[in-house]
């Protein structure tokens, strides 16, 4: 605030805080002019500050106090004014900085409120969203009817748009994996079905294929008990027949057990003759061989010059010893001491367990076996088996064979029935059978089995 006195005094400016930087500045350079360059005096109040009164007050305004007034002379007048100038500047350059830092401090204050409830509003909406997919919160029913979740009503702000229920994103994931799992089952649960679909489908193809060969088994049964003066009549002779039945191809074979070498009732020369034959091994060989299987068969525990028994068998690391009992099958052979599977794949076609008798029957008996008998040449061997085959085509009686008497048919025969239904499925029956005693008991069956797989030549027009 700026007082002048116009009656020859000395100028005098009181500043006021409230008076402009500008109109401060134009008082203080008039006061400059008006000082006295040389001495002169001012008439000072206490402490040497005149009192005045305020700008554009009256004297004695405020409570009766005066603002304080300075008289300025022309040189310290500048040089106040220089320092004031600094003093302002610094004041508002600190008064700047100041403000900057409360709007800094007053803006992170309002980013973290802000931050803090909106993750507060995401969490709940979250939560919201989740529990209205699984129909647990209130808020499932805004999934269903379309209302606006948290966030929405008079509390929301002006101008944004609510969608209708925001947490649905949710509800669609879980469907979504929902439909993935659903899918999985039912994929799975198909396959399950189709399996077993399958297995039940092979289950009935394969229950009629056994019905059709054990039907095979006794049609040829029948064929081969019916006159031998029919024309008709099968032989026990190892041929083929084959005939459809039910879209099924049907084969079938018989052979006369009484034209193999019985491993129970042949001689020793019989065997060994056999495996020489046969199997072309050497006669020591076939010599250790035949002695091993009377060790095996007899009742008692004495050891042959070449056979083997039960110290025999444990020396050589078996966990078995002699059964000291007549053979129950062919393939029992195979557990013998010394035998190999070359040797008894060599020889199984030719034995048998069920004729029980020491020769053979040489209308049925191969050309293997008929070598295997004593005194037997190849060449009497094949003039016999030419004999026999016309005598078998014409259906005359078969001629004798003088090496081979003593041996007689015991019609114990070995059938053999295969059948292939049109899916594929094969079934193989093996079965030993002979007359039985009576009317009722026409067929007495000595073994039944299922048989393993052999080829059998199809006949013509079927491949």
């Amino acid at each position: 605030m700026v007082a002048r006195r116009r009656s020859g005094r000395a100028r005098t400016i009181a500043f006021h805080p409230g008076v402009p930087r500008a109109t401060r500045g134009r008082h203080r350079r008039h006061a400059a002019r008006a000082a006295p360059r040389r001495g002169g005096s001012v008439a000072r109040g206490p402490r040497g500050v005149e009192r005045c009164a305020s700008f554009g007050d009256a004297p004695g305004a405020r409570g009766g106090s005066v603002e304080p007034c300075v008289v300025l002379a022309a040189g310290t007048a500048r040089r106040r004014h220089a320092a004031r100038r600094l003093e302002a500047v610094a004041w508002a350059v600190a008064r700047l900085a100041g403000a900057r830092a409360r709007r800094s401090r007053a803006a992170r204050s309002l980013a973290e409120r802000r931050g803090d409830a909106l993750a507060g509003r995401w969490i709940r909406q979250s939560a919201a969203g989740l529990a209205a997919a699984l129909g647990v919160l209130p808020g499932a029913q805004c999934m269903r009817r379309g209302v606006a979740p948290l966030g929405s009503g008079a509390g929301s702000a002006p101008g944004r748009q609510v969608l209708p229920c925001a947490q649905r994103g949710v509800a669609l994931i879980l469907v979504l994996w929902l439909t993935v799992l659903l899918t999985v089952i039912a994929a799975g649960f198909a396959y399950s079905m189709r399996t077993e679909a399958l297995a039940a489908r092979n289950a009935v193809a394969l229950a009629q294929a056994r019905a059709l060969a054990d039907g095979a088994i006794a049609r040829v049964a029948f064929e081969l008990m019916r006159p031998r003066t029919a024309a008709e009549t099968w032989a026990p002779d190892g041929g083929v027949h084959y005939w459809e039945e039910g879209g099924a191809l049907i084969a079938a074979n018989a052979v006369d057990e009484s034209g193999k070498i019985d491993l129970n009732a042949a001689s020793d020369a019989l065997l060994k003759n056999l495996f020489q034959t046969a199997a072309g091994v050497d006669a020591d060989t076939a010599a250790r061989l035949v002695d091993a299987i009377g060790d095996w068969k007899d009742a008692d525990e004495v050891r042959r010059p070449q056979g083997a028994e039960a110290p025999e068998y444990q020396s050589a690391g078996l966990s078995y010893k002699p059964a000291n009992a007549p053979f129950e099958t062919v393939a029992e052979l195979q557990r013998v001491l010394g035998m190999t599977p070359a040797l008894y794949a060599a020889v199984a076609d030719s034995l048998t367990v069920f004729s029980r008798q020491p020769g053979v029957n040489p209308a049925y008996a191969s050309r293997t076996i008929l070598l295997a008998l004593p005194n037997a040449t190849p060449e009497v061997v094949d003039a016999y088996i030419a004999q026999r085959n016309d005598a078998l085509a014409q259906r005359r009686p078969l001629p004798a064979f003088p090496i081979a008497a003593g041996a007689a048919p015991i019609n114990v025969w070995r059938i053999r029935a295969e059948a292939t239904t049109a899916d594929g499925v094969t079934f193989i029956r093996e079965a030993v059978i002979g007359p039985g005693g009576d009317v009722l008991h026409a067929v007495t069956v000595l073994l039944w089995q299922e048989g393993d797989r052999r080829v059998f030549t199809p006949p013509p027009g079927t491949q």
